[in-house]
């Protein structure tokens, strides 16, 4: 009972617990900045909406043994048909959220004329993580999918171990069903996120010493949208991950005579534990992701204000257009 305890919430403790940390780094650092009053309830929203509804999901599947909740059956059988594209559908919807975030603080009359590409704002690392995630959910989309087999529905969502005269089928596995549809949602959040980040760069810098400040502001915008995507995506594999590493667990036995007993396992069963690890791995750092952005909107301490000087308070007399 322990482990399934640790199972259920150990990854939900250590992600919350990995995205505190990570902030309190950042604020001492300096590197975390908070927005503007106005702009803090939207990461609030965008990362803390995804993250209360993906916490609830996977609440709701340990309930019946947790809480000793007396649920009709039917109450779960819509877990596998939406399991692995609702992370990446509310990674979506966060950034729709997102993009109603300003841009920082402007100054009438004035703005930078340069050309700028989201490639000057987005974390280089961020970015990097991002695109490996996503090359991970393809390659596990194209394999499970080509292991596939079809039901009687002609629907490939069966996985099946053959072993001459006995065998076994599984279902629910992440077949082209499952994955096809997860592709095509995935295909959309990079949409939006190249958008987003279009959006975000496309706008004229402020001049002066509000430019420093817009800059921010900006680069704080795309790490969150990043966040999101790169939590969205280690969620969707939390679950294709878990759903691989069930199947790895799943045996059968066949007794060949009175006195023997052969027992009989998918191909990658040597995995299962492995798959395990990383399925609560990937459901902890998408945890942390989500939380990230919602600890965002808290402003950092400020110990002092530098006064600033009269240059510094001087519109940039170059490279500036009135608008």
């Amino acid at each position: 009972m322990l482990r399934l305890y640790a199972t259920a919430f150990a990854p939900i403790i250590g992600g919350l617990l990995l995205a505190v940390v990570v902030w309190l780094i950042a604020r001492r650092s300096g590197a975390s900045q908070g927005g503007a009053t106005g702009g803090r309830l939207v990461p609030v929203l965008a990362g803390g909406i995804p993250l209360v509804l993906v916490i609830t999901l996977r609440l709701w599947r340990y309930s019946p043994v947790l809480f000793d909740a007396r649920l009709p059956r039917a109450a779960f059988e819509w877990q596998p048909s939406v399991r692995f594209i609702l992370p990446l559908i509310l990674g979506a919807l966060g950034l729709v959220l997102l993009g109603l975030s300003r841009t920082g603080p402007r100054r009438r009359g004035v703005a930078v004329v340069a050309r700028r590409t989201p490639w000057e704002f987005l974390p280089r690392g961020l970015t990097v993580t991002f695109a490996v995630l996503v090359a991970f959910a393809v390659a596990l989309a194209l394999a499970a999918g080509v292991a596939s087999d079809p039901d009687p529905q002609g629907r490939y969502q069966q996985y099946t171990v053959d072993v001459g005269t006995a065998g076994m089928t599984l279902g629910n596995f992440y077949g082209w069903y499952y994955s096809i549809p997860a592709m095509i949602v995935l295909a959309v959040l990079l949409v939006f996120v190249l958008a987003h980040a279009v959006l975000v760069a496309r706008p004229a810098l402020a001049a002066g010493y509000q430019q420093k400040a817009d800059v921010a502001s900006r680069r704080r915008l795309l790490r969150n949208a990043l966040l999101l995507v790169s939590g969205a995506v280690l969620l969707h594999l939390w679950s294709v991950l878990e759903n691989l590493a069930d199947v790895a667990s799943s045996s059968g036995m066949v007794s060949p005579t009175e006195r023997s007993v052969f027992l009989f396992g998918p191909p990658f069963a040597a995995l299962e534990p492995a798959l395990s690890v990383a399925a609560l791995c990937a459901y902890g750092l998408g945890v942390a992701a989500w939380a990230g952005v919602v600890l965002s909107a808290i402003p950092p301490r400020r110990l002092g204000k530098a006064p600033r000087s009269a240059e510094d308070r001087r519109p940039a007399a170059t490279d500036t257009d009135p608008t």
